[in-house]
């Protein structure tokens, strides 16, 4: 799940991160550039607090005409790009079915479900 850090010109990448108990929790990884991997830097878990309740799985939600043109009057200029795997580099992030995965685009699965527009 990303997130636009308020008041700050960064972004947090928020990953399952296992605990040493075997617990889960979320860790951040913060940067000043989604779209650098070189620029992403992983915080301590004892860095940062995200409350007392536990927050796991955040979600892609499908966007009305009404809302896509309340978003984007919102943050103008926002241009629509796509995550592009560090490990894999012939691999991007898409959506399917209200789920992420890390996928080849192709001219057959298309390159829709595969660009983002960040905004915070």
């Amino acid at each position: 799940m990303w997130t636009k850090l308020r008041g700050r010109a960064e972004w947090a990448l928020h990953i399952d991160h296992l605990k040493p108990n075997g617990g889960r929790e979320y860790q951040p990884i913060l940067t000043t550039n989604p779209f650098d991997v070189s620029t992403y830097r992983l915080q301590p878990t004892t860095a940062y607090s995200l409350g007392g309740t536990s927050k796991r799985h955040g979600a892609i939600m499908a966007l009305t005409a009404a809302e896509e043109s309340r978003v984007l009057a919102r943050w103008p200029g926002t241009p629509a790009q796509r995550l592009q795997s560090y490990n894999f580099p012939d691999r991007y992030v898409r959506h399917h079915a209200y789920r992420l995965k890390l996928h080849p685009i192709t001219t057959a699965t298309g390159r829709g479900d595969a660009t983002f527009r960040l905004t915070g």
